[in-house]
């Protein structure tokens, strides 16, 4: 679930929301890669779900579902977010693109070295052995889009 999640708010995340065949450009897919790390110790995140976005009177059309043309004023409430909550060490909030995937943000000057360790190292998505390419033409695929 992790990789659809990454990927829908990555390589996907530009593709419209239309119904029908839509295709992508197969040469966009370069220079991405998909790793995993873990936290050694418990993270303080900043909820931006349900109950965390109703604590600061926000909904998720005010700064989760919002389009290209408002991510300046996103990254405003990011901000203003690392400078109201000095312990919070990111964010977190359910994925607009997956919404069973929870997506985050951490904040790099409040991340110690060694909080986070390499699971598994950074893999190209479409080279093997990775397997990682099948799995996003298999998402690609669920999503009507053409990898060509």
């Amino acid at each position: 679930m992790a990789f659809e999640g990454a990927a829908m708010e990555t390589v996907f995340h530009d593709v419209p929301l239309t119904t029908g065949l839509k295709t992508y450009q197969k040469s966009k897919l370069d220079g991405h890669s998909y790793s995993i790390l873990d936290p050694q110790t418990d993270l303080t995140l900043l909820d931006l779900r349900g109950l965390g976005l109703r604590k600061l009177g926000l909904q998720q059309k005010d700064l989760i579902e919002t389009e290209k043309d408002t991510y300046p004023q996103t990254r405003s409430w990011a901000e203003a977010c690392h400078a109201a909550f000095p312990a919070a060490q990111g964010m977190v909030w359910v994925s607009r693109q997956h919404n069973t995937t929870q997506a985050v943000v951490l904040f790099e000057d409040r991340i110690s070295l060694g909080t986070l360790v390499v699971n598994q190292a950074p893999q190209s998505i479409t080279m093997p052995p990775s397997g990682h390419y099948t799995s996003l033409l298999e998402l690609a695929q669920s999503i009507d889009v053409k990898i060509a």
